[in-house]
């Protein structure tokens, strides 16, 4: 019986190695929030900003609807803040999501059992930027009856299956 060369085993360990390290350095490449960003992750008046599950939660005093925001792909979930609070300022009850390396498409289902968490909000919907907008839309598709639409920043949706 011929063995195995130790040459092949630790060829294969490098390549491993390279292909973690490559992903390392792109995931650790992303977009940060600005000092805008970081301001609007306070609570005001209207607004109530809190960390839950580690998600942000913008919530105004009476909400009318809630909204589940995918970040973009290497965007940090934090850069949305102005925006989600501007959205909170209207009623709207926001859940910044954080997904893992910055990327949505390691955690599309990250959106599953928010809206338990919120009973006083009877209409949902899934929002994201970019290349969270396809792991939103595929989420959506899957959960019709729990959402009731789909708001796209930039982004695009994968084809139907």
């Amino acid at each position: 019986m011929k063995q195995k060369k130790p040459g092949i085993l630790a060829a294969i360990l490098l390549c491993l190695l390279a292909v973690g390290v490559l992903f390392g350095v792109y995931v650790g490449d992303y977009y940060h929030a600005d000092a805008a960003a970081e301001a609007a992750l306070l609570s005001d008046d209207s607004v109530t900003v809190t960390q839950e599950n580690g998600s942000w939660v913008f919530a105004p005093d009476t909400p009318t609807a809630g909204l589940i925001f995918y970040p973009g792909g290497k965007v940090e979930n934090t850069a949305y803040a102005p925006l989600l609070h501007k959205l909170a300022d209207k009623g709207i009850l926001c859940v910044l999501v954080k997904m893992p390396c910055n990327l949505a498409v390691l955690d599309m289902n990250a959106a599953d059992g928010i809206p338990e968490d919120f009973p006083e909000v009877n209409s949902w919907y899934i929002g994201e930027h970019s290349l969270g907008g396809a792991m939103a839309a595929s989420y959506a598709a899957k959960h019709t009856d729990e959402l009731d639409g789909l708001v796209l920043l930039a982004a695009y949706t994968p084809p139907p299956t």
